[in-house]
């Protein structure tokens, strides 16, 4: 018939999408599994036009899921700030599941209606939290158009200016900038703005946030296929104290997966056969496996 060679998949409910797999995986071989079904045991029920099309709404409702799941569960990237648009993007995908201009069967509608209430459930406070939402402004790929944008914004100048703070007490030097300019001045046109810039930088701290803020936020998007710690770094002498709150919080980790990774491994390590390994000794192999990666 043409067709990838596939095994049937069953559903686990303590695997992740298992259901969607599951679907997936039958409507890929939906004609080699009738045209079995009806050589093997014609006396088998199969399924009907109308329970195959319910399967095919429901798994493309789950679709989203799958992605979200799969794109979330990266070590390797900045995941903690797509949290608030993934939220977004999960609930405006089951709504438009929902109210599909074909009629939506009553089946699919029930999962929608469930999908929406767990959703809520969970996530509905999500924009509110203070660390979701500024990890959603300091990656320059989102940045006010992954949130609400007065409330967080508000707090994330806050933040910087306790930043600010402590270092304006200590410093009392000018910025290399301002040295810089002021050295190549030929005459002392510039030296009055120089200076009042260093004061309010140095002195005024509620007003060094605002400026090292605003000027962050009128930076271009980055390309969202971009590693926003990059751009980061490249700029790390241009936003001191942006780049300081970012290092707390673009850290964060949102999922378990990397811890129930390393217990998977580590059951991989701890057989019959290796039993008399000591903690300390597989520590050292899993640390080993997580660098070698």
């Amino acid at each position: 018939m043409g067709l990838p060679s596939l095994k049937l998949i069953q559903d686990v409910p303590t695997c992740w999408n298992s259901t969607y797999d599951m679907m997936s995986q039958i409507l890929k071989i939906k004609e080699a599994v009738i045209s079995t079904l009806a050589i093997v045991n014609p006396e088998l029920n199969v399924l009907t036009i109308t329970e195959w099309d319910i399967l095919q709404r429901a798994a493309e409702v789950l679709h989203i899921f799958s992605e979200v799941t799969s794109d979330i569960s990266a070590e390797k990237s900045v995941s903690v700030s797509k949290i608030i648009f993934f939220y977004k993007s999960m609930c405006d995908h089951v709504m438009e599941c929902s109210v599909s201009r074909q009629p939506v069967p009553e089946e699919v509608k029930n999962i929608c209606n469930m999908l929406t209430e767990q959703l809520k459930k969970c996530f509905k406070d999500c924009e509110s939290n203070e660390l979701y939402a500024q990890t959603t402004l300091l990656d320059p790929r989102f940045k006010k158009f992954g949130s609400s944008t007065m409330p967080t914004y508000t707090q994330l100048r806050k933040k910087v200016c306790t930043i600010h703070g402590p270092a304006a007490k200590t410093n009392t030097e000018l910025p290399h900038a301002v040295v810089a300019t002021t050295s190549h001045s030929q005459s002392s046109l510039w030296k009055s703005f120089d200076m009042t810039i260093q004061k309010l930088t140095l002195c005024d701290p509620p007003a060094a946030a605002i400026v090292e803020t605003d000027k962050y936020m009128q930076e271009p998007l980055l390309n969202r296929h971009e590693n926003p710690l990059d751009w980061w770094c490249d700029r790390k002498c241009l936003y001191p104290c942006l780049y300081e709150l970012v290092q707390r919080r673009l850290c964060i980790i949102p999922t378990s997966v990397p811890c129930e990774r390393i217990f998977s491994k580590a059951g991989q390590m701890f057989t019959e056969r290796r039993n008399h390994l000591s903690s300390s000794k597989i520590s050292e192999l899993l640390f080993l496996h997580g660098s070698m990666k």
